[in-house]
């Protein structure tokens, strides 16, 4: 006998990770369910771009760690693509131009697991809680560099440089002094964070719509593409939350779960929720931290990285680091690497071989500089990656035929791409968990009782204590928030 539908209208918006995994919850626990999507698809940070060949993933692209949801599943239905250990995997490129040598690949790997081996939660439970990363990180700098030459300062210069930007890959931050220590003892995924999907993370919605098993799948005809939502007010007269969207149209639900990115709350929350949030997500919203990560996919007639050896990869080169000339003089110039007065491919960590596509190299870079590469023309960034090429690798490397590119930073419905513990969240003592706080209670009736039930809810991967800035914190804070409602009804649980 089929469940009687509640008799409670949510709408969720967001058509992301956070806002399926919702929504569909709620629609097989027989909720009235409509979703709002500012764009013209499904997927919002997780964005595929298909080619006959394969697909090639602009945003969301790693499963990171296992023991965690989105891991499970995919190993559980056949979902596991290649696991990359980009340590073994990837061929150093020196701003000289100069073939990397074992030796040299040894010095290098060296000086860069002085940080790596730092940068862990035995250690950073030891320092100052107000401590950043970028400090943390320069302190070890310093305490390493001391009775080196001046070469061997170069060369773990060059290597610091590396790591910094690696780490700000992670965080998505313009600068680690902005990002909190707390930011890598609360992050809590375990293994190998590179594990990839054999499907493109686009197609993972088809399961996700399907999650549970039982129920009915979730219809996509339940979500308003290209309607963006412009105003939330909760109206304690007839307790109910009036939802106006960018075209006009009014409606009034019962509960909103809110799954945009914290980048597009920081900068429309004061016009978007017509009635006051409480004062702690307010100020979550205003200090927490949130970044940009950035691509490049360049298209190739062949993979001319192929003929490339080396001796220190197994298996074929899967990625191309770069590693920039240690230079002290802008060591002391540019202690927090912000890169300000460089060229936007300096902020480059890496090329990274793209899965199915064996003539494509990925560039990815995080930090401002994304911004810039994304205004600037095809032409100019094609001209730049093909210099910066040519320059460390010493070969007469050809231009791209192609290029694509992500562009998260400059698009309004995202404003970035993944959040991260500031040092003002962290001064303030405000958190993921604070965001992820529903507001605007009130009493209801169902059932012939009273429940208190919250107007307005809050999901995403900025609001996940645990799994922030990961698309499975994005899923799991999702099913949070619907499953917060469906115990306020007392209805049936997964």
């Amino acid at each position: 006998m089929e469940t009687p539908k509640i008799k409670a209208k949510v709408v969720v918006v967001g058509a992301g990770a956070a806002g399926i995994a919702a929504a569909t919850l709620l629609f097989k626990n027989n909720f009235d369910v409509i979703v709002y999507e500012a764009s013209d698809r499904i997927g919002g940070r997780m964005r595929t771009h298909k080619t006959p060949e394969g697909w090639i993933e602009l945003g969301a692209q790693w499963v990171h760690g296992e023991q965690q949801w989105l891991y499970d599943y995919a190993a559980e239905h056949g979902l596991l693509g290649r696991s990359v250990v980009m340590a073994e995997e990837s061929g150093i490129l020196q701003e000289s131009g100069k073939q990397v040598s074992v030796s040299d690949f040894g010095r290098l790997s060296e000086k860069s697991n002085v940080f790596g081996d730092m940068l862990c939660k035995d250690e950073l439970r030891k320092v100052d809680k107000l401590q950043s990363v970028g400090e943390f990180l320069t302190n070890i700098y310093y305490q390493t560099s001391q009775d080196l030459t001046d070469l061997e300062k170069a060369e773990l210069e060059s290597a610091y440089d590396w790591f910094i930007r690696v780490t700000k890959m992670d965080a998505g931050s313009d600068t680690l002094h902005d990002v909190n220590v707390r930011n890598y003892i609360d992050e809590t995924c375990i293994g190998n964070y590179n594990h990839q999907l054999n499907i493109p993370f686009a197609d993972l919605f088809d399961h996700v719509r399907n999650y549970p098993k039982e129920g009915k799948e979730f219809p996509l005809e339940r979500v308003k593409f290209n309607t963006a939502v412009a105003a939330l007010k909760f109206l304690p007269e007839n307790k109910q939350v009036q939802v106006t969207t960018a075209k006009g149209e009014v409606i009034e639900a019962d509960h909103v779960i809110v799954t945009v990115s914290l980048g597009v709350l920081k900068a429309h929350q004061h016009t978007l929720f017509q009635t006051p949030l409480p004062a702690r997500t307010k100020l979550a919203i205003d200090l927490l931290g949130y970044g940009t990560v950035g691509k490049v996919v360049c298209f190739y007639d062949e993979p001319f990285w192929k003929d490339w050896k080396f001796d220190y990869v197994r298996g074929d080169v899967k990625a191309l680091s770069l590693f920039w000339k240690g230079d002290l003089d802008d060591f002391q110039n540019d202690p927090e690497k912000r890169y300000d007065n460089k060229p936007w491919y300096r902020a480059i960590r890496s090329f990274v071989v793209a899965q199915f596509h064996p003539n494509v190299l990925v560039a990815f870079l995080a930090g401002s500089h994304t911004n810039t590469m994304e205004k600037l023309s095809e032409d100019d960034v094609s001209r730049d990656i093909t210099a910066l090429l040519r320059r460390f690798s010493g070969r007469n490397v050809p231009a791209p035929k192609k290029i694509i590119r992500s562009s998260w930073s400059c698009d309004k419905n995202f404003n970035g791409t993944y959040s991260y513990l500031s040092q003002a969240a962290r001064k303030a003592e405000v958190s993921a968990e604070d965001l992820g706080q529903p507001a605007w209670k009130y009493e209801k009736q169902f059932n012939e009782r009273n429940v208190q039930v919250p107007g307005l809810l809050f999901a995403g991967e900025a609001t996940h204590t645990k799994y922030f800035s990961m698309a499975h914190g994005a899923l799991m804070s999702g099913w949070r928030e619907a499953q917060r409602l469906i115990d306020g009804y007392s209805t049936v649980h997964i």
